[in-house]
């Protein structure tokens, strides 16, 4: 690239598909997560501030507690 020569500067679409996710990265994402725990993860990011990180803190418990749980036992699914 030159100084000052506009044509070889990325257009703002040429970094936005750079920077964007694949369009069936979201979709992919939650293909396999429970329905139960999307919905609780929804009710909870409604809540107030304080509210909310208590009860994601409480997910985050139970889940490392389902993970811990689990180590050692490759054979069991969480």
């Amino acid at each position: 690239m030159t100084d000052g020569d506009a044509d070889d500067l990325p257009t703002d679409a040429t970094i936005a598909a750079a920077v964007a996710p694949a369009p069936s990265t979201e979709s992919s994402l939650h293909a396999d997560a429970d329905p139960a725990l999307l919905s609780r993860l929804a009710l909870i990011d409604g809540q107030p501030l304080a509210d909310r990180a208590a009860a994601f803190r409480q997910v985050h418990d139970e889940l490392r507690q389902q993970l811990e749980a689990s180590d050692g036992d490759p054979g069991r699914s969480a």
